[in-house]
């Protein structure tokens, strides 16, 4: 679809409809109950409580990870293509509704050999990745976007370039994550969402919910949840993918020039500014709005009350929905 059609198709669309939740407040936590005395026929010895996990938690998961991997940098590679590899390594996936869909996938906790085919750079990834200043991998692009992401915070590794850091399968190129991060000295990641100990209680504008309908300009997606592994997976509309939380964050598209001198355009989110949020983490669907006031802030999710949405441990699927899109869940 061309960047025209596209605007075209989001200018005639309905303001975002995201189904109304219930309303309610974080429940407050219960006092523990007394100790029991052994009866005195019991026996003295009682089942160990499971030790609590010590180690550091990763900052784009909020989850235990080893002291060695908890310090490091962050890896961005920017993905297309409809069978994309590497991804369910992610901590973090963003996925962007340009023609074809864009990802970008966010690594630290866990490293991957072969992500891609790589995608060409643009200025959503710049505007939305500053705050994490990661090593950021990506297959050129045209010459004034290149030209962004060298005045930027994050450290560029461009293949046009860097040729010897990706390798080829035909016409595409991979990347390995754990390369790219030797190839550059970034900064340690630092958290860029808030996480919790999992959403088990009320939530202002959240429901319990097994499946949310993501209905898009170009498609629409399902998400189904797993209570015995206590995640979300995409049934339909996209690459399967498991996750401990799914985000719908309702933004405005631009078209973006790619030449001055040969021509066309595509489209690119807008990350700045505020919009309706959707956030689906444990067994809860939770009606909100999403809020980054510029490039140095992070990206915060917030209930019904404005309140934080807490995040389970674990890794999170971000969709870049155009306004239109329609969410439900049931």
């Amino acid at each position: 679809m061309t960047g025209g059609s596209v605007r075209r198709a989001l200018a005639g669309a309905a303001l975002v409809t995201v189904t109304a939740l219930a309303s309610c407040s974080y429940p407050k936590p219960t006092a523990a109950p007394p100790a029991e005395t052994p009866s005195a026929g019991a026996s003295a010895s009682a089942s160990p409580s499971p030790a609590a996990d010590t180690r550091p938690k990763a900052p784009l998961t909020g989850a235990p990870v080893d002291p060695s991997v908890v310090a490091r940098s962050a890896v961005a590679v920017a993905v297309t293509g409809s069978n994309p590899s590497g991804l369910d390594k992610a901590d973090v996936v963003i996925e962007e509704q340009n023609s074809p869909v864009r990802y970008v996938g966010l690594f630290q906790s866990q490293d991957s050999a072969q992500v891609g085919p790589l995608a060409q750079t643009r200025p959503s990834d710049i505007m939305g990745l500053t705050i994490l200043r990661p090593v950021y991998g990506f297959r050129d692009g045209p010459n004034g976007m290149v030209d962004q992401v060298t005045r930027s915070a994050l450290l560029g590794i461009n293949s046009a370039t860097h040729s010897a850091m990706y390798t080829a399968s035909g016409s595409d190129l991979y990347a390995s994550t754990s390369t790219l991060r030797a190839g550059a000295s970034a900064p340690a990641a630092k958290p860029i969402l808030v996480f919790g100990d999992g959403i088990t209680g009320a939530v202002a504008g959240g429901k319990r919910a097994s499946s949310v309908l993501v209905r898009l300009p170009k498609g629409q997606q399902v998400w189904r949840y797993d209570p015995a592994k206590a995640s979300w997976r995409r049934e339909s509309g996209g690459p399967a993918i498991t996750v401990k939380n799914l985000i719908v964050q309702v933004v405005e598209y631009k078209d973006v020039s790619l030449s001055h001198r040969y021509g066309g355009s595509d489209i690119s989110a807008k990350m700045f500014g505020s919009g309706p949020a959707y956030v689906a983490s444990g067994p809860q669907a939770i009606s909100g709005k999403w809020s980054k006031p510029g490039l140095p802030q992070q990206t915060n999710f917030l209930d019904a009350q404005a309140v934080p949405v807490r995040l389970a441990p674990g890794t999170t699927y971000v969709i870049l929905a155009p306004t239109g899109s329609a969410v439900t869940s049931g």
